[in-house]
């Protein structure tokens, strides 16, 4: 079964699947009520993927695709998933309070702080990364040949770099403007035109929500401390929301509306397409990566040893070697769903071990959420947390992606802070001595 297959089958009974898929949305955004905290939490994204997941496994079922084994793999990773989750918001947050401290800022000395500091480096490299993205690939929206994955397939360092000071940039100034209640600058506002632009010409159909992703998180620390309302969203720009995917798919593609809506339609039914191209025997016997924690920990980590020296082979993505088997491409391919990839390296029992532990694991990181006190903890301390919490439910989606943004981009935050303390003091030094 592949995608021809499955908007043929659906498009002919339309009013049937598209009834399923509804229901299925409804249930698991029901089930997952008390997971999710609102409709810009990453984690709602997330959930209404599963529900695709979901889609495309009943799909398979009903068209009499699926064996026993993959079915009963699915439900009760899903529901192994689910437990732990809800388990997790009953154990202990964790506090990080104690390990970044926030510091008392003075401007007395010198009109400048870190975090002023830390703001320019930051904006800086980000649009030196977005202008180099310009020269060397181009606007990927009007390609119709790669998409925002495999347009840098032969340039990785410089996916590394723009993909993760595309996401720190809005994080620093959402930062300093809700938490710290400052105006932008003209230098802020020259960041968000490049972050704007950046972002809307990635021909990501679901780009967009990045902004109101990364806002949520910012504020919802806020919204807890009660030292910010909560968030209202109205009903025109929710329709904005909803119909960006279709005018990126019309002007990318030069598609009329009709065919552009049938095509979101199709793809938010396929969100699980991993389930739906490789819940067979066949495809899972062409997946060519056996190690886990190669296939887990090569992202970031292994890049590095490699370069030092080590002698490392990087690991084929799994949605690759599925899309390579149906369409003898590699650029790109299906998310490995947590369920997926544990069934592959686990089998089935440890696959229902592995949720556990997934749900677990990313329970707690979204804990600590609660114990994000902004007058308690320091602007590198409560960026660091958010980001973590921001980034936490790709776990569920691929841990391969979870592995590779979680290493790049801490590490371009955790060298851009050391560089803008070092640059910080140099600066303050070089005007105390001036003054004296």
């Amino acid at each position: 079964m592949n995608h021809a297959e499955l908007g043929i089958i659906v498009l002919d009974d339309l009013s049937f699947y598209l009834t399923i898929y509804l229901i299925l949305v409804v249930f698991y955004l029901l089930l997952y009520r008390k997971i999710y905290w609102g409709i810009f939490d990453p984690m709602i994204w997330t959930v209404i993927n599963m529900s695709g997941g979901a889609f495309c496994v009943f799909f398979l079922y009903y068209q009499d695709k699926l064996t026993p084994f993959y079915k009963w793999s699915f439900i009760t990773t899903e529901i192994a998933l689910f437990i732990s989750l809800t388990l997790s918001r009953y154990l202990p947050s964790l506090d990080f309070t104690n390990l970044f401290p926030k510091t008392k800022t003075d401007r007395t000395q010198i009109n400048i702080t870190e975090f002023d500091v830390f703001v320019y480096l930051i904006g800086s490299i980000y649009i030196i990364c977005e202008i180099a993205s310009f020269m060397i690939i181009g606007i990927v929206l009007f390609d119709e040949d790669v998409n925002h994955i495999s347009a840098f397939t032969d340039h990785g360092i410089l996916m590394a770099f723009i993909t993760s000071f595309r996401l720190l940039c809005p994080f620093v100034l959402f930062y300093k403007h809700l938490v710290l209640n400052e105006k932008f600058s003209y230098f802020d506002i020259l960041c968000w035109i490049f972050a704007g632009f950046g972002i809307l010409t990635t021909g990501s159909k679901s780009a967009i929500l990045i902004f109101f992703f990364q806002y949520f998180i910012i504020k919802l620390p806020l919204i807890l401390h009660k030292k910010n309302k909560p968030i209202k969203i109205s009903i025109p720009v929710l329709l904005g929301l909803i119909c960006f995917p279709v005018l990126v798919i019309a002007v990318g593609s030069g598609a009329n509306t009709m065919i552009a809506v049938q095509s979101v339609f199709i793809r938010l039914l396929s969100s699980g397409d991993v389930f739906l191209l490789g819940y067979n025997d066949y495809t899972m016997g062409v997946i060519t990566e056996k190690s886990f924690l190669n296939y887990a920990f090569y992202p970031g980590w292994g890049t590095v040893l490699k370069n030092l020296g080590f002698n490392f082979v990087p690991p084929q993505a799994i949605g690759a070697d599925i899309l390579n088997y149906y369409y003898g491409k590699t650029d790109g391919g299906p998310n490995g769903r947590y369920n997926y990839i544990a069934l592959h390296f686990f089998g089935f029992w440890g696959a229902i071990a592995y949720a556990a532990i997934v749900g677990l694991f990313v329970g707690i990181i979204r804990n600590t959420v609660l114990m994000l006190d902004p007058d308690k903890i320091s602007y590198f301390g409560y960026i660091l947390i958010t980001l973590l919490i921001y980034l936490s439910n790709l776990l569920i989606d691929d841990i391969n992606i979870f592995s590779n943004y979680n290493f790049w981009r801490v590490f371009f935050l955790v060298f851009s802070y050391i560089l803008a303390k070092i640059l910080y003091l140099i600066i303050k030094k070089r005007i105390m001595s001036l003054s004296t």
